[in-house]
C-alpha cells in the first residue's frame, strides 16, 4: 500500500520547534479546513499534493512527485518568515523516516512566491517541493 507524503511531511513539520513556534497545531493536509477560516489571516501551513512524477517503473516500489506547501500570516511578512522556518525543517531531508513513511529526498524547484489567497485576500507564500519517497512502509 502507498504511504502518505503529506502526513509525513506534515509530521516532519510538527516536530520542528521554529514552525511550531509559529503554528501552534495548524498544521493541514490538502486544504485548510473550514473552521479555521474565521480565525484567519494567522500563520498555518497547508501541504498539498499537486500534479507530479509518478511512479519509477516496473517493480520499483518508489514514487517520485510534488507537493505545494503554502504558509499563510497575518501579514506578507509574517507568511514568509513561517515559509523562512518550514524552508529550514525540509531542506536538508535525506533518508528521513516519518509517520512509515522513507522519504529519500525533498527539494525546493523554484524558490518562494507571494501571494493573496484567491477568495479572501490573506497574506501567504507559495513554495512547490520535489520529492522522492518509497511506497512502502518504512520501519
Amino acid at each position: 500500500m502507498a504511504r502518505d507524503i503529506t502526513v509525513a511531511v506534515l509530521g516532519m513539520l510538527m516536530d520542528d520547534e521554529d514552525v511550531i513556534a509559529i503554528v501552534d497545531d495548524r498544521l493541514y493536509g490538502e486544504e485548510l479546513p473550514e473552521e479555521e477560516c474565521p480565525n484567519m489571516p494567522r500563520g498555518c501551513v497547508v501541504v498539498r499534493r499537486v500534479s507530479g512524477f509518478g511512479g519509477m517503473g516496473g517493480d520499483t516500489e518508489i514514487e517520485e512527485g510534488m507537493l505545494d506547501v503554502a504558509c499563510y500570516g497575518q501579514t506578507p511578512f509574517d507568511a514568509m518568515r513561517l515559509r523562512l522556518a518550514v524552508y529550514n525543517a525540509l531542506k536538508h531531508t535525506l533518508r528521513s523516516v516519518q509517520e512509515g513513511t522513507l522519504i529519500h529526498s525533498l527539494e525546493s524547484t523554484a524558490g518562494a512566491s507571494s501571494l493573496r489567497d484567491a477568495d479572501f485576500s490573506w497574506p501567504l507564500v507559495l513554495e512547490s517541493w520535489k520529492f522522492v519517497a518509497s511506497e512502502v512502509e518504512a520501519a
